[in-house]
């Protein structure tokens, strides 16, 4: 007795993919390829005598696996959608990052050239008193 085989070809599930380290600008949906049609067709050379391409009555064994594929694939399809997604909420959160920062360091930036001119105003002030000061002491000598 001949044994039928089977190949069926399908992405691991999205819980087991490690998590590659994407370089600068490079998206992690661009790292998941499309799953190709030719990696996910089931492939029975024999089954029962019939094959499972050439008869739409295959199986029992054959409909698990094509429910199964069915499966892999709807999973995969759902990881796909959860990354694209996350990818673009991380390229919203990095575009406020950027505005936040841009807007902090403008802020700071206005802060620092109120406080320089400030302290010029004061240190102006503070010449003038240290005249006044010393005209007032050279008064006081020429009196006495």
């Amino acid at each position: 007795m001949i044994s039928p085989s089977v190949y069926l070809q399908v992405p691991p599930p999205a819980a087991s993919i490690p998590s590659p380290k994407a370089s600068a600008g490079q998206s992690w949906a661009s790292l998941v390829s499309p799953v190709p049609n030719e990696a996910v067709d089931v492939v029975v050379s024999s089954c029962g005598g019939q094959s499972r391409r050439s008869s739409p009555n295959a199986c029992i064994h054959c409909h698990d696996l094509t429910m199964e594929k069915e499966k892999w694939l709807h999973s995969y399809r759902q990881q796909k959608e959860i990354a694209l997604r996350a990818e673009q909420a991380l390229r919203q959160l990095q575009l406020e990052l950027d505005d936040l920062a841009a807007s902090l360091f403008s802020a700071a930036n206005q802060m620092v050239a109120r406080e320089r001119q400030t302290r010029a105003s004061l240190e102006e002030k503070l010449g003038q008193t240290r005249q006044q000061v010393d005209q007032l002491q050279w008064h006081l000598r020429g009196s006495q």
